[in-house]
């Protein structure tokens, strides 16, 4: 599989991608297209958050051609990125309620496919890019629809998917949005720290995150329909790595079934996992006042780190309060045939997380090898064949 592109970014470490979409609901004529979309519509009090219609972010061409605008598809609008190629890189865009959370007010992203470069800047779009690359063989088994980790995809995750189409599975792969591990996108703790707001913001930013993964495979699955039915006709999988694990019982929940799903180096608590992981994700900080030297009684603000009381109480607050989080949608593939793929040693994606996540889905089939994070997608390659072999097996021969 080819790598998806080179993504540069400027002002932030990391991207978040991601998209929003519909499953079947009232026909809406798409701005600025002869393309009619459905749109669902969320009732009051859903878990899913508020979307907005679909506009196009600014864009400037750097080089070579501009993307081909392929229409709305429930309020995300499509683009392709290299015109012309058979198997198109797509870049879907949705737009967000609140700015997203960058320290200089917009984001950059400079977007690489074949010989043209594309930048574009926004303020309030998430935006994702999928490849779809057709199974090695004459007809395919199934459709895989891949959520990457937040590497993108490195070198082992391409080599891991371009055994799958070997084996006859046709490949979805889309990018994760990586908004959610901006270091100075988090809530300010002000003044002693109010635990309670922060909780709401992070439960927030955790389920806003996860449900546009979900958006943006809702996005592509109409898409598909559309354009690639025969990809929707043989059995459909969901594969998720690493943050991609994490988001699937979410993206399952919005796209409905599936025929199995594999899970690799995932867990579940969301706020356990980027407080607690070796990455350092998230270390919020008190910021408060205290006497500024020499100038009286004037007041600065200062920072304090978090007490472990505090740490574990902001922790298992927003835990309560995410509606997202795949400790709470379990249920969602009862009944799926689902392959666990851990870590024993695990300290990226804690390994107590797993275990939680492995309690939550009713501890289905379970793979655990006594490694970390890194060494088990560094082998994750050697791991592609029995992948097949198990969805054979429990997609294919259903």
């Amino acid at each position: 599989m080819r790598s998806l592109a080179v993504i540069a970014l400027a002002a932030a470490p990391a991207l978040l991608l991601v998209a929003s979409c519909t499953l079947p609901g009232p026909s809406v004529q798409a701005a600025g297209s002869d393309r009619r979309v459905s749109v669902r519509r969320d009732p009051p009090g859903s878990i899913w958050p508020e979307r907005l219609p679909a506009t196009t972010p600014r864009y400037e061409v750097r080089r070579g051609a501009p993307p081909t605008d392929l229409g709305v598809y429930a309020r995300c609008h499509v683009l392709q990125l290299s015109a012309g190629r058979r198997d198109p890189l797509l870049f879907f865009s949705s737009r967000t309620r609140e700015r997203l959370y960058e320290p200089r007010g917009h984001l950059k992203v400079s977007l690489k496919a074949d010989q043209n470069l594309t930048r574009f800047v926004t303020r309030d779009h998430r935006m994702t890019l999928v490849e779809l690359e057709p199974a090695s063989t004459p007809a395919a088994r199934g459709t895989v629809i891949y959520l990457a980790s937040i590497m993108g995809l490195p070198p082992q995750e391409q080599a891991f998917l371009r055994r799958l189409r070997r084996a006859g599975w046709n490949v979805a792969a889309c990018l994760p949005s990586l908004e959610l591990f901006y270091r100075d996108g988090w809530p300010r703790l002000e003044g002693g720290g109010d635990l309670t707001k922060a909780a709401r913001h992070l439960a927030e930013r955790i389920d806003g995150h996860l449900a546009e993964r979900a958006y943006a495979v809702e996005a592509l699955l109409e898409y598909l329909a559309e354009e690639r039915p025969a990809w929707l006709e043989v059995p459909r999988v969901a594969i998720g790595s690493s943050a991609g694990a994490i988001a699937l019982p979410a993206v399952v929940a919005r796209i409905g079934e599936v025929d199995a799903a594999v899970l690799i180096g995932g867990g579940a608590h969301v706020p356990r996992i980027i407080m607690d992981s070796w990455l350092g994700i998230y270390k919020p900080v008190l910021h408060v006042e205290a006497p500024q030297p020499g100038a009286g009684r004037n007041p600065h603000q200062t920072t304090r780190p978090l007490t472990p009381r505090e740490r574990r109480l902001l922790k298992e607050q927003a835990f309560r309060k995410s509606r997202l989080d795949p400790a709470h949608l379990g249920s969602v593939l009862n009944g799926t045939p689902t392959l666990l793929v851990s870590a024993r040693h695990d300290g990226i994606v804690p390994a107590e997380t797993g275990d939680l996540l492995y309690e939550a889905l009713h501890r289905p089939e379970r793979w655990t090898y006594p490694v970390g994070h890194v060494i088990l997608f560094l082998g994750l390659p050697s791991q592609a064949g029995k992948v097949a072999a198990w969805l054979d097996q429990h997609a294919v021969a259903r």
